[in-house]
C-alpha cells in the first residue's frame, strides 16, 4: 500500500511539472512537442 501511494505521488509530481512547463513555455511563445497531440498514428498516441 505504501508503494502505491509513493508511485501515485511520483506520477502526480511528474505531471504537475510537465504541465507547468508547457504553460510557462506557451506564455513565452515556445511551441513544445506535447504528448498525444498532432497528426500521429493511433498506436503512437496510445503509447504516449
Amino acid at each position: 500500500m505504501v508503494y502505491q501511494i509513493i508511485a501515485i505521488l511520483i506520477l502526480l509530481t511528474f505531471y504537475t511539472f510537465y504541465f507547468a512547463k508547457i504553460i510557462i513555455q506557451k506564455k513565452q511563445s515556445i511551441k513544445t512537442n506535447q504528448m498525444g497531440i498532432g497528426n500521429k498514428p493511433k498506436n503512437v498516441v496510445l503509447i504516449e
